[in-house]
């Protein structure tokens, strides 16, 4: 289980652990392209740079986009953009994480990539779709946490409001599938434990701490439990540290009870023995 920990006074933590796409055959969204185009669209994906700079590898992702707009790999490789800046914690590279996040957001946004045009396809693509979007939600909130580590709070607040209404876009396509959750929960969990974590970075600690709550009851299997866990109680700690003793201890109980060889629970240990 993949996770890193920012730091905006309180701890952040996101666990990189969604299922990242099932093994079905790509399919290009409407019009539909010439066979030997589909071939060779599925050969130059195979050839993305697995590996490298980063500078290489996002132009590599770019290339193919632009080259192959709107298909089911395209959206597969801004998928994999999103998880990449994810999984290597370029927090600190910035200027790399801002080119992502704008690359992205003009496809996504772009005619090529709305909505509409997949109302028609295969659940397969529409999920991909869901997906990539939480997955854009995600790299906008890990911008928005790298912009304010630098002392930009007031921009990094209008990073996250752009993370939470992408999320409201994806959340309002999922609503329109109900026998989604069926084939992929896991994005109805992205969905909800990144809104807490976004209003968590804004500093909606209620607001936050009732996300974190609601997802603790709604997915008490999930991968994002620990974190999740931690961070409620960090909530409670800007909250109402004297009056939420008791529900902290709680969470910090379960956290090393349940995940004593998670990272939330050797930060919980770390900040005992720094006392």
């Amino acid at each position: 289980m993949n996770k890193f920990a920012v730091f905006l006074g309180i701890p952040l933590i996101l666990t990189a652990s969604m299922a990242w796409g099932q093994a079905i055959e790509p399919r290009p969204v409407a019009p539909r392209q010439p066979e030997g185009q589909i071939s060779l669209e599925v050969q130059e994906y195979q050839r993305l740079p697995k590996s490298g700079p980063v500078a290489k590898r996002l132009s590599a992702f770019q290339s193919f986009v632009d080259r192959y707009p709107g298909t089911q790999l395209s959206l597969r490789v801004i998928r994999d953009a999103a998880i990449f800046f994810i999984l290597q914690d370029t927090g600190n590279d910035l200027e790399s994480l801002g080119e992502c996040v704008q690359w992205m957001g003009k496809h996504l946004e772009s005619p090529a990539f709305e909505w509409a045009r997949y109302r028609q396809a295969s659940d397969s693509l529409i999920l991909d779709r869901i997906e990539t979007h939480v997955l854009y939600a995600r790299v906008l909130a890990s911008y928005a946490d790298a912009i304010s580590m630098g002392g930009a709070a007031e921009r990094s607040a209008g990073v996250y409001n752009r993370a939470l209404t992408v999320l409201n876009e994806a959340q309002t396509e999922w609503d329109n599938h109900p026998n989604f959750y069926r084939l992929r929960s896991d994005l109805a969990e992205g969905i909800d434990f990144t809104r807490a974590w976004c209003l968590h970075g804004k500093g909606n600690y209620r607001d936050a701490l009732r996300g974190y709550t609601n997802f603790l009851d709604r997915f008490p299997s999930s991968d994002f439990v620990p974190a999740a866990l931690w961070n409620a109680s960090q909530c409670l700690q800007v909250l109402d540290p004297s009056g939420s003793q008791q529900r902290m201890s709680f969470y910090h109980q379960r956290l090393e009870e349940e995940f004593p060889g998670s990272p939330e629970t050797a930060m919980l240990r770390s900040l005992r023995n720094s006392r």
